[in-house]
């Protein structure tokens, strides 16, 4: 599947996708593309809505992200 790039955050799933050789990426760095191209305004008010829907991200990454974006 040449060109193809699948989100996934579960690691487990990660792992699988990987040893079958397809491209990965996690919905944060699809937050912080689409923010630093002008697609969303902030990265933290998505982050605020996933983790209501019980998105798990630890108090580090968030603030890793969250200064990646410019927002902290």
């Amino acid at each position: 599947m040449r060109g193809c790039l699948l989100i996934i955050d579960e690691r487990k799933g990660r792992k699988i996708a990987i040893g079958l050789g397809l491209k990965i990426v996690g919905t944060l760095a699809v937050l912080l593309k689409a923010k630093k191209e002008n697609m969303i305004p902030s990265v933290g008010d998505f982050l605020e809505k996933l983790e209501k829907v019980e998105f798990r991200i630890s108090p580090a990454l968030k603030e890793e992200v969250l200064k990646e974006a410019d927002e902290l």
